[in-house]
């Protein structure tokens, strides 16, 4: 019998920390859309976009964990994600596909909401992000709302 595979992640780079998004709750990769902002919005929410006919939240990834806006680049992408309030769109700078080893040692994370686990990569800790988490809890709210 073989071993299992180890679960495929996007790797993305916020400041200097970098965060893991599962493969599995990746629903596509975009590169940034047109959105339509929302009057109030927190910060982090830059706007809505139609996706398929479904309205798709955006939010700043970086602006939502680091307080510093996701500078423009042709980098930027908006990763499209499933969470149990509905699909949410989070904008992000670079990104790489990694299989994710398994964790050799539990790493001391952050009680930050986004973040769920960590794991060493090339000898840097990456950050196992909950899309779900991310979202700044005024979206969360309205998401969950009948």
């Amino acid at each position: 019998m073989s071993p299992p595979l180890e679960p495929a992640a996007l790797i993305v780079q916020v400041g200097g920390d970098l965060f893991a998004i599962l493969c599995a709750d990746v629903v596509t990769v975009l590169p940034l859309p047109t959105l339509r902002p929302l009057p109030g919005a927190p910060p982090a929410l830059l706007g809505t976009f139609s996706y398929g006919g479904t309205v798709v939240p955006v939010v700043d990834l970086a602006l939502a964990l680091a307080g510093v806006a996701t500078g423009a680049s042709l980098a930027v992408r908006v990763v499209l994600s499933r969470t149990r309030d509905g699909l949410v769109g989070v904008l992000v700078g670079r990104i790489s596909m990694r299989r994710l080893p398994a964790p050799e040692r539990r790493l001391d994370v952050s009680r930050h909401p986004a973040v769920a686990d960590a794991v060493v990569i090339d000898g840097r800790p990456v950050h196992m992000l909950v899309l779900a988490g991310a979202m700044p809890p005024e979206l969360r709210s309205l998401m969950a709302a009948p």
